[in-house]
Order: C-alpha cells, then sequence, then structure tokens
C-alpha cells in the first residue's frame, strides 16, 4: 500500500492520506479539510480544437430552430470538437499558519 503525506514544517500541521477504496483511491479534498488544509487553486487550461465534418456543418447551417441545433449539437459535438486538458498548478494551503505548497510539473 501507498500513502502520501502532507506536512507544514512551519507549523507541525499533518495528514496521510491512504487509499480506503478496493481501487487504491485516497479522498484528497475531503482528508486535507478535515485537517484544516485546503486545495486553493487549481491550474488546468482547457484546448478546443475543431475539425467539423462536413455533414455536420451542412445540418448546423440548414437547421431552423433553437431546438433542432440543440439536437444536432447533443447528438454530434463529440465526433467534431476534440478537448484537451492539461493539469499543470496544484496549490495546498496550510490552514492553521497559511504557508502552502504549488505542486507542478505534471507531465
Amino acid at each position: 500500500m501507498m500513502k502520501v503525506t502532507v506536512e507544514c514544517t512551519k507549523c507541525g500541521n499533518k495528514v496521510e492520506l491512504t487509499p480506503v477504496t478496493n481501487g487504491q483511491h485516497a479522498y484528497l479534498n475531503r482528508n486535507l479539510r478535515e485537517n484544516d488544509f485546503r486545495i486553493h487553486e487549481v491550474v488546468m487550461p482547457v484546448e478546443i480544437t475543431s475539425s467539423p465534418y462536413m455533414d455536420f456543418t451542412d445540418k448546423l447551417t440548414q437547421s431552423r430552430t433553437n431546438e433542432e441545433t440543440n439536437e444536432i449539437l447533443d447528438d454530434d459535438i463529440r465526433y467534431n470538437v476534440d478537448l484537451e486538458k492539461k493539469l499543470e498548478e496544484v496549490r495546498i494551503d496550510c490552514g492553521n499558519c497559511g504557508d502552502y505548497i504549488v505542486l507542478t510539473e505534471f507531465e
């Protein structure tokens, strides 16, 4: 079993994140909050690129109502738009003294 320890060396506040499920999942936000730590900010830029198929754009340009347009988007948008998210930073703050750490380089 693995565990992750978050410890504030300034005031001694500490929490161990250990798995509690069969899939080795540890509850990050809940455990941090219960031990007076917070995830203050997460930087996750989103890149959206589209490469629509011709029939998709044809359907959209020929739709006459909002309902028809929404139906086309609901049915086909996932095949015509690529969404890429990348986690860049996670900041953990100590609620006792205000010190923090920013975790980076997730690539």
